[in-house]
């Protein structure tokens, strides 16, 4: 049982201590109003605000960096920054930011870009460097119309909530096999309890039965040694009588033999 904790203990360790794409870079995403952080929703055409606080442990140097820009481009494996000059990266516009707040936002108007995957950074005018420890964030999705769009933030959301309920029903049945666990333990008790009672029952049964059996007289036992006795007694002279007849039989013959 010690083992099995410690393993588990281990495994969500070490999911907690998973770095996600993007995250060595900084520890702050970019969200879009109106949409979840890591899973937005656009369509060419339309007014979007992206924004993101940063966290810098010199804001001056940050600043000394700056002007700051917002960039889309496909999204990259790990998450990585854009190429300021890529032929598929686009520079939305400036950052307005809040120095005393370290937070920064942009409204733009969603570019025409072809569907897909992209990601969106906070960097500086070449792209080098990010705005404080805001990293580049993927889960950006361009699609052809706003219905496709609809439907897809739609079918994400009942997936969310289907997978909810299903790890809520995964829950459920861990609960209910520890009850039923719990049940048969109890059950095996109650039966082992009645176990015991039942040979304590039958032992004061047979306790009761010998009780009850009828007990022969004190005196029984003389009686018999005396008949006993009595009865060697006569067998003995009888035998004894026997043997002095047949010696007497024996002398009568022997005498008529003689005359």
């Amino acid at each position: 049982m010690r083992l099995r904790f410690v393993l588990i203990l281990v495994v969500l360790t070490s999911i907690a201590l998973w770095p996600l794409p993007g995250a060595a870079g900084g520890g702050n995403w970019i969200g879009f109003r109106g949409d979840e952080v890591i899973g937005s929703y656009l369509v060419p055409g339309s007014p979007r605000v992206a924004y993101a606080s940063a966290y810098a442990e010199d804001p001056q140097k940050v600043k000394e960096r700056g002007p700051y820009f917002a960039w889309l481009s496909p999204e990259t494996y790990g998450w990585t920054l854009p190429l300021a000059d890529g032929e598929e990266t686009v520079r939305l516009g400036r950052l307005d930011v809040d120095w005393d707040r370290m937070r920064a936002s942009i409204s733009f108007t969603v570019p025409d870009l072809p569907p897909g995957e992209y990601l969106i950074a906070f960097c500086d005018s070449d792209c080098s460097h990010t705005f404080g420890d805001v990293s580049p964030t993927g889960g950006v999705q361009v699609f052809a119309t706003g219905l496709e769009a609809r439907l897809t933030k739609r079918l994400d959301k009942l997936d969310t909530s289907v997978g909810s309920g299903r790890s809520a029903a995964r829950r459920g049945n861990r609960r209910l096999a520890h009850r039923l666990d719990r049940q048969i333990d109890d059950v095996g008790a109650e039966v082992s309890n009645l176990d015991k009672q039942v040979g304590s029952l039958s032992t004061a049964v047979d306790g009761l039965r010998q009780a009850m059996r009828p007990q022969p007289p004190a005196w029984l036992p003389i009686a018999i040694g005396l008949l006993a006795a009595t009865a060697g007694f006569g067998i003995g002279r009888a035998h004894t009588e026997f043997a002095r007849r047949r010696a007497v039989d024996r002398e009568l013959h022997e005498l008529v033999g003689q005359r």
